[in-house]
C-alpha cells in the first residue's frame, strides 16, 4: 500500500554549493517578512530596462532599485552585500530581459474536466 510522505516545508535558503552552479533565485532570509522582499524585486522590475542595458547577463544585488555590484556568482555577491545590509533588505538576481529570472512556470499534461464523472 503506498502512503505518501507528509510535505515538510523547507525554510532556509539554498546552500552555497546550488548557487554557485546557478541554481536558486534571488537570495532572501528566511526570517524576512515577504512584503519586503516583493518590495525590493518590485523596485527592481520598475527599472529593469534601464539596469539591464548595463549589467546584462551578470549577477547583481539590488537594495531599494539601486545596482550595490555586479558579482561573478550569487555566492559571491551574497557573501558581499551580506557585510553592509542585512539578509531580505536586498535582492541577489541574475540580471537579463523578461521575467525569466523571477519567475517560475510550471507545466503538467494533466486534463481537468468540468463534466461529472460517472455514478
Amino acid at each position: 500500500m503506498f502512503r505518501p510522505y507528509p510535505l515538510k516545508i523547507q525554510e532556509n535558503i539554498p546552500s552555497h554549493a546550488a548557487l554557485s552552479k546557478g541554481e536558486g533565485m534571488a537570495i532572501v532570509c528566511p526570517e524576512t517578512k515577504e512584503r519586503t522582499m516583493s518590495t525590493q524585486l518590485d523596485m527592481y522590475k520598475a527599472r529593469q530596462h534601464e539596469i539591464v542595458r548595463e549589467y546584462n547577463g551578470k549577477i547583481i544585488a539590488v537594495k531599494d532599485g539601486e545596482v550595490l555590484g555586479a558579482y561573478p556568482s550569487k555566492t559571491e555577491a551574497f557573501d558581499a552585500v551580506v557585510r553592509q545590509y542585512s539578509p531580505g533588505e536586498f535582492i541577489v538576481i541574475k540580471c537579463t530581459e523578461g521575467d525569466e529570472e523571477y519567475t517560475r512556470r510550471f507545466r503538467s499534461r494533466a486534463i481537468f474536466s468540468t463534466a461529472e464523472a460517472p455514478a
